[in-house]
């Protein structure tokens, strides 16, 4: 009696994953989703993107130079770029997604350290009185007595480039876009790292800034994507997926879904 009733609750439960599969509601093309909690990969996306996209017009002098935009950039890194990709990455680990849980929170981190760090620099040089010297002209300057560490800067870049392509070799399984997104990251991280000081390299920094502005397109377009997705239940802006590696699929920025073979090869058919 009790095996009976045991295949019988066994029958049941295929029934019902047949049925779910089948559903527009649980299904993703050939992958069976039931996501835990919200997406919150967009919110993530859009942080890093406004936030870099804020800091081009920086280096292309399109936002009136340090000046203009310095301030802004630096209080929506705090927030929108550091602390909400922050959220969002652990959010993405109810998700069981681990690579949105460590790029999110590794980004998050990255922007809120180095606002903190400028917050702190331009406070600092703001208080305490200017150095004074004197040139052969006459000419009388003044230095800042907390100077740019460039050489620092420059190491913290480089590091920050190994890490986004360390990131790069984990989206094989995922989409185009995100693909595109991460290389072209980590590119930007070296072209800056190229780039300082600042002040001795202002044409390459125009172009770095360019290239910047790509990076945020991307990482806009990347969250449009998934969040429409989620929003209209369909793909509307193309991602352009890969295909699965030992039969799973990376999914929109890291969210893992494994695929089975009887559906990938009806999708196939």
């Amino acid at each position: 009696m009790a095996t009976s009733d045991a295949q019988r609750l066994e029958r049941a439960i295929q029934l019902l994953d047949a049925r779910l599969a089948k559903s527009d509601l649980f299904n993703d093309g050939t992958v069976k989703v039931v996501p835990a909690t919200s997406n919150v990969g967009p919110l993530g996306l859009f942080g890093f993107a406004l936030t870099t996209a804020l800091l081009q017009g920086q280096y292309t002098t399109v936002a009136d130079g340090p000046t203009g935009v310095g301030g802004l950039v630096m209080g929506y890194g705090m927030f929108y770029g550091g602390l909400a990709q922050l959220i969002a990455g652990i959010l993405e680990y109810q998700r069981k997604n681990t690579f949105g849980t460590v790029a999110f929170s590794s980004y998050g981190a990255f922007w809120m350290g180095l606002s903190y760090f400028n917050t702190v620099r331009t406070v600092v040089n703001g208080i305490t009185p200017q150095i004074a010297s004197t040139t052969a002209d006459g000419l009388v300057t003044y230095k800042a007595p907390v100077a740019a560490p460039v050489s620092g800067e420059r190491t913290m870049l480089i590091l920050w480039g190994i890490v986004t392509f360390l990131f790069w070799l984990c989206t094989f399984s995922m989409n185009l876009v995100t693909s595109a997104l991460f290389i072209s990251l980590a590119l930007l991280f070296w072209f800056l790292a190229g780039g300082q000081p600042q002040s001795t390299h202002m044409n390459w920094m125009k172009f770095t800034g360019a290239w910047g502005w790509w990076v945020a397109f991307l990482a806009f377009y990347d969250g449009a994507a998934a969040l429409m997705k989620e929003v209209y239940g369909k793909q509307i802006l193309p991602v352009f997926p890969f295909k699965p590696i030992n039969r799973v699929s990376g999914g929109n920025f890291g969210t893992q879904r494994r695929i089975d073979t009887q559906d990938l090869e009806e999708a196939k058919q």
